[in-house]
């Protein structure tokens, strides 16, 4: 769990794409997102989850309608964060009474320090009708 988090969009029209920036400070160090292997040892591999609400204010597969769980979602580290980020959408299910949220799961980075703030932007995704982050 990051020590704060805030996401910002770059326009605040509901109705428009936008590039959301989220922005942490990392509570623990975060091992490297992809496999480790030292001395035959598969170490532990770090995965950085955002949820988005569906509920409330995105739409599940956040504005593209032809996404799928399991597809490719853009992300760019600008700071904080390095390595090849592979971003991946798991879409929410909106049929429970309380819909579970759409998740992008982001890994190919390297170990990221304690302490350390950090800033993702996520491209091309429907502006959200409120802060359901």
């Amino acid at each position: 769990m990051p020590s704060s988090f805030t996401m910002q969009y770059s326009n605040k029209n509901t109705a428009a794409d936008v590039i959301l920036k989220a922005s942490f400070t990392t509570e623990y160090a975060i091992p490297a997102g992809y496999d480790n292997v030292v001395n035959g040892t598969v170490g532990d591999k770090g995965v950085i989850r955002v949820e988005f609400d569906i509920y409330s204010a995105f739409p599940k597969d956040l504005g593209d309608n032809t996404r799928q769980t399991g597809d490719s979602f853009p992300c760019y580290g600008i700071t904080g964060i390095t390595g090849n980020l592979s971003c991946i959408i798991t879409i929410g299910d909106d049929t429970l009474t309380r819909p579970s949220p759409t998740i992008i799961e982001i890994t190919g980075f390297n170990a990221i320090s304690a302490n350390t703030a950090v800033s993702i932007h996520f491209p091309k995704l429907k502006n959200g009708s409120t802060n359901g982050f």
